[in-house]
């Protein structure tokens, strides 16, 4: 597959400063490169950077409560806490973990805010932000083009029905009764069901856990680097959906893995991926084109579109930094 040339050293630094502090790179930083182009070393400066976690707690907080005021939500101490766990370099499966699980003040502690934010449906949200399972269909019925029933959406509600949510003066305050003890067990999608009173807290083991966990957080990460998911839509993989290349995607969800789910190894393997580093080919701009289309020339050129990083518009944040710097 002809997926364009390797790109130039300073598109490169602006992609790539874009990608990992959200700006473009001042001009001093520009002329250091070029006069030592070394790829591998500016990502790993930028990764280390204080610009980093800030920016990149931007991407995770919008993901997880919107871009907008969300009522109720507290947004910037949800960024806030994100950042620091960024900074701290915290694993990816113990920070989805705290978001899925916690418990305090939407005005003092980050996470609450996730939870309060998708209170009116948190089988949705959860399902597709971190199994990339979408579970709309199955509010009402089976779905009609994957395995998912009504039972298996209704059973993943039933985890959070020990959640209890009321207005204090910080705010609306999330706690967990736990369940009583004639409660019938919910079961989880792969069949699992908890072993204790504390449903929420055995739920967000159980997505931490599962393979699919894996798969969307490097499916995501993929998407926010090259503009396009292994699986696209990015929260859509589904037996009629399946990704793009399978072996990338379980090759790189094991490797994130066996890294203990640390998120910045998973980002400096993208950014020096062949992939990345290339400049899109002439007329590989769709990246709505899917990969097992019918038709020869229709999977050619998806396999260009995916070889290559896509051309994409810059977000708001990307406007605001650049400006300022």
């Amino acid at each position: 597959i002809d997926a364009g040339d390797v790109c130039s050293d300073a598109t490169f630094l602006r992609r790539l400063s874009l990608d990992l502090i959200g700006r473009v790179p001042a001009a001093d930083d520009l002329q250091r490169f070029l006069a030592d182009p070394d790829r591998a070393a500016a990502v790993d400066r930028l990764l280390a950077s204080d610009e980093h976690p800030r920016f990149w707690s931007q991407l995770w907080t919008t993901m997880l409560v919107g871009r907008g005021a969300q009522g109720q939500v507290e947004r910037e101490v949800l960024r806030g806490w994100l950042e620091q766990r960024l900074s701290d370099q915290t694993p990816v499966d113990q920070g989805v973990f705290e978001l899925i699980t916690a418990q305090g003040v939407t005005s003092l502690d980050g996470p609450v805010n996730h939870v309060v934010a998708a209170r009116a449906d948190p089988v949705m949200r959860l399902s597709r932000t971190f199994l990339a399972v979408q579970l709309d269909c199955a509010q009402c019925h089976d779905h009609p083009h994957d395995r998912w029933t009504h039972d298996d959406y209704q059973q993943m509600q039933r985890f959070f029905e020990p959640v209890e949510f009321r207005e204090v003066s910080g705010g609306i305050a999330v706690s967990d009764r736990g369940a009583r003890g004639d409660e019938e067990k919910p079961t989880f999608l792969t069949g699992r069901r908890p072993h204790t009173s504390a449903w929420r807290r055995e739920l967000g083991l159980m997505v931490v856990q599962s393979k699919p966990f894996s798969r969307a957080m490097v499916n995501r990460t993929w998407y926010w680097l090259m503009g396009r998911g292994i699986v696209d839509p990015v929260d859509g993989l589904s037996r009629d959906n399946p990704a793009s290349v399978p072996a990338l995607l379980e090759e790189v969800a094991g490797d994130f893995r066996a890294d203990q789910f640390q998120l910045r190894p998973l980002i400096r393997r993208i950014c020096l991926s062949d992939a990345y580093q290339r400049d899109p080919p002439a007329g590989a701009t769709n990246a709505a084109d899917r990969v097992n289309a019918d038709d020869a020339a229709d999977r050619d050129q998806s396999l260009k579109l995916f070889a290559a990083r896509t051309v994409r518009p810059q977000l708001p944040e990307h406007w605001l930094l650049s400006v300022a710097q």
